[in-house]
């Protein structure tokens, strides 16, 4: 009986560079045990899920390069956030200016953002994504949650939507992208059409609202649904999972009851939006401990959440000093991790 392995990546801003960091020692360690210098996270799982900075993360370690193998080693991924985080986040006065520091519209225009996303992913679609993968957004006009996908057996791309009419599959991967990372208030809402028909439009806006930790989507998912091509394939049993997720440092910022009493809508915008997040997260992880303990399986489930130590906890805090506290941290809880990176590493290399 194989296993089937599962990467969950949470959403984080900028805190993406934590998880960025534990993926490159988990990749190295691969390496080593595995006897491959050219071996890849993406040749050791069975599905990867994201959310929001986790998305950029996933599509990163799926994208193929001409050879058909993956075009970014893990390593690479905490240099994206580095060489382009201060674009992505980018401060100007005018904006500011002119929304009122963003009471009146989005902090920041998402034009930097999408000409990255067009230099990483070209025209990529999710249908050229190396392993079965699952990002999440929020579709504005209908009010759904949306889980982009390549799962279906006979159609290469489908976009997973429980109530969806439309018969639309296949996406641009630097669409899906810009999606899962538009955070409200930070980003505009993505406005994208399905490459069959460009006439139609999605209003999409940060999977992170619903499920900043998608541990629990992605369990489902494996579970629903077969992944072989075969017709007589069926899903993997709930013995057979292995899932490990990896948080953006869900620690949360506390207000004393003293302070937030007499909050207004203004001041509950951001706080609500970060509860949201942090909470989703921890209640998914309790959800998952759970699960995998009911089946006497609590070794096939490893959660490293790790602490920011210095670094700020703003999604947009893409400053030379937060990112190099990132780092340190992210460089700290490889350090303290190692047995549990052991354990992934063990996991993800058994048949």
């Amino acid at each position: 009986m194989s296993l089937f392995k599962i990467l969950s990546i949470d959403g984080g801003g900028i805190r993406g560079i934590l998880p960025a960091q534990l993926l490159a020692a988990i990749e190295a360690k691969l390496q080593q045990k595995s006897g491959n210098s050219q071996a890849r996270i993406a040749d050791y799982v069975n599905l990867v899920a994201g959310t929001s900075t986790g998305g950029i993360i996933t599509t990163l370690l799926l994208t193929p390069n001409e050879q058909g193998r993956p075009k970014y080693a893990a390593t690479e991924i905490t240099q994206f956030y580095k060489q382009y985080g201060r674009q992505i986040f980018a401060d100007s006065f005018w904006r500011k200016l002119y929304t009122l520091n963003g009471l009146f519209g989005p902090n920041y225009s998402a034009k930097a953002f999408e000409t990255i996303l067009k230099d990483f992913l070209g025209d990529k679609t999710n249908a050229d994504m190396l392993r079965p993968f699952i990002v999440t957004a929020f579709e504005t006009a209908r009010a759904e949650s949306v889980f982009f996908s390549n799962r279906m057996k006979q159609k290469a791309t489908t976009v997973q939507r429980e109530r969806a009419i439309e018969p639309f599959w296949k996406f641009y991967m630097r669409d899906i992208v810009r999606s899962t990372a538009a955070a409200p208030t930070y980003l505009p809402p993505a406005c994208i059409s399905p490459i069959e028909n460009p006439s139609y439009k999605y209003s999409l806006i940060d999977g992170g609202v619903f499920a900043n930790n998608p541990a629990m989507c992605a369990v489902i998912e494996a579970m629903k649904t077969p992944f072989a091509a075969n017709d007589n394939a069926q899903a993997p049993k709930p013995n057979q999972l292995v899932l490990i997720s990896l948080g953006t440092s869900s620690s949360p910022v506390g207000h004393d009851y003293s302070k937030v009493k007499d909050w207004g809508k203004i001041k509950w915008i951001k706080p609500v939006l970060n509860s949201m997040m942090v909470g989703s997260a921890d209640t998914v992880d309790y959800q998952c401990r759970k699960l995998f303990e009911a089946h006497g399986l609590k070794e096939n489930y490893i959660r490293i959440d790790p602490p920011r130590g210095n670094a700020s906890a703003d999604l947009d805090d893409a400053s030379d000093k937060n990112i190099q506290a990132l780092i340190a941290a992210g460089s700290a809880v490889v350090s303290t991790s190692k047995q549990k990176i052991d354990e992934i590493v063990n996991l993800l290399l058994t048949p």
